[in-house]
């Protein structure tokens, strides 16, 4: 009888083992499953979807998205997902929806009793109409219903801890949820005696989606959200020192004057915000005092801290603008892993070592005016090595290239975004990757795209 010889198999081992050291480093443990990204036939070494809520890391396997990031912030918080529904989040949870992961520096909500107006706020000539689930479906809103009285018919923020002072080369900017319930149009007061730069009131109507007015703001925008609810957005530069102000100019109902209502018709009004800041930021509730949204400090745990990036290494990054939709809004869209100046420094002109800066081309620098990016998802990468650097982005055509290498990998912490939440405003993160080794120009391009 002939011999019969046996295939060359590896051998089984125990579900619970440990694989060697040697397999993991070539990536053969704990393969890479199908939706993790590739750069040709590169897979990477770590890959955070943060969309879809999976995350891979070379020689680990699949993580939870604790595993990968470690945050710190403290206070609660809330992200919008996908369908347009505002969602609270606790202290020190990543601040994840299914639109991404939304990283932001720490601001303040000058306004009090923001959500309902019960304090602080005059609201004549109204009586309340129908009650509708909120922005956030928890609270629920009751509409305001103009008298059939002929008169003015506005919100206004203007007693108590509503009376602020606004400081001369300072912006400003105003937010606040709206939804129709019979009118449409809302028309915005600048605060008297301001120092703000439009005359008249700014006209925004929900039946076209349109602004008008808006000489004298430097940005404005509206953010279409789920159940017919919209958020409004507008930013000015103060000229001048001015005390005593209230912090929300009249909020005109229909028209900018006297009407008379028809008493069933109105509007819906929530989550008033004014922040010192050139751009609207997350919603902070607020009853009887002003409130703090802390920044999202998003530590990197594991293999993504402390692999080695030097001499080579590539990132890749996929994000989508926060409901803005003015173009020219100087607004910080950075975007990156970073850390103090020890860990990969130089690879971002800053002293933060940011590995990418993402401001609506393909650029090095870590800030600037963002005139083509107004909606929708960007992707892009910056790959290194001992020579230089590069960076491409959706729609450009080439990668930007300088002469700055990587430094060594420090022992610094590693951050998502900069150190302690710098320049991450603005931005849903969707989706992380990195490799340990530089990608050519063709696959980064290919990876932009």
């Amino acid at each position: 009888m002939a011999s019969i010889t046996q295939p060359l198999t590896r051998p089984l081992t125990h579900p619970l083992a440990v694989e060697p050291a040697s397999l993991i480093d070539l990536g053969i443990a704990n393969p890479p499953p199908d939706w993790v990204l590739r750069a040709g036939d590169v897979p990477a070494d770590v890959d955070a979807d943060i969309d879809n809520d999976r995350y891979w890391v070379r020689g680990v396997g699949l993580v939870s998205a604790s595993d990968l990031f470690s945050t710190s912030r403290a206070s609660t918080k809330y992200v919008t997902t996908a369908s347009g529904i505002l969602v609270s989040l606790g202290a020190n949870v990543f601040p994840r929806s299914d639109k991404g992961s939304l990283l932001e520096v720490g601001k303040t909500n000058n306004l009090v009793q923001s959500r309902d107006f019960s304090a602080n706020w005059s609201k004549p000539n109204f009586i309340s109409g129908s009650t509708v689930a909120g922005p956030d479906p928890l609270f629920n809103v009751v509409a305001l219903v103009p008298t059939t009285t002929s008169a003015s018919h506005y919100l206004k923020a203007d007693s108590g801890l509503n009376i602020v002072t606004f400081t001369s080369g300072q912006y400003y900017t105003w937010s606040i949820y709206f939804k129709p319930a019979g009118y449409n149009i809302l028309r915005f007061e600048k605060p008297h005696n301001t120092p703000f730069p439009w005359t008249t009131a700014i006209q925004y109507d929900a039946s076209t989606d349109t602004w008008s007015n808006t000489g004298g703001l430097s940005s404005w925008s509206s953010e279409l959200l789920a159940n017919g609810w919209r958020r409004l957005k507008f930013s000015a530069l103060a000229a001048a020192t001015q005390a005593g102000v209230p912090a929300f100019g009249a909020i005109y109902i229909n028209v900018y004057g006297s009407f008379a209502g028809d008493g069933t018709s109105g509007v819906y009004l929530a989550n008033a915000q004014m922040e010192n800041s050139a751009y609207a930021t997350s919603y902070i509730p607020t009853t009887a005092s002003t409130a703090v949204r802390a920044s999202d400090n998003i530590t990197l745990l594991g293999l993504a801290s402390s692999m080695s990036l030097s001499p080579a290494g590539s990132a890749f990054f996929s994000a989508r603008v926060n409901g803005f939709g003015t173009a020219g809004e100087s607004v910080p869209r950075s975007i990156g892993f970073g850390a103090s100046q020890t860990f990969g420094s130089p690879m971002a002109n800053g002293s933060n070592g940011r590995w990418q800066a993402w401001n609506g081309t393909a650029s090095l620098s870590s800030t600037g005016v963002l005139a083509d990016w107004t909606t929708g998802v960007r992707n892009a990468v910056t790959t290194w090595d001992a020579t230089g650097r590069t960076v491409t982005m959706t729609g450009s055509a080439a990668v930007t290239s300088d002469a700055n290498p990587i430094g060594n990998n420090g022992a610094s912490t590693a951050y998502l975004g900069s150190n302690n939440g710098g320049n991450m405003s603005s931005l849903y993160l969707s989706r992380a990757a990195l490799w340990r080794t530089r990608l050519s120009d063709a696959a980064a391009l290919n990876l932009a795209a």
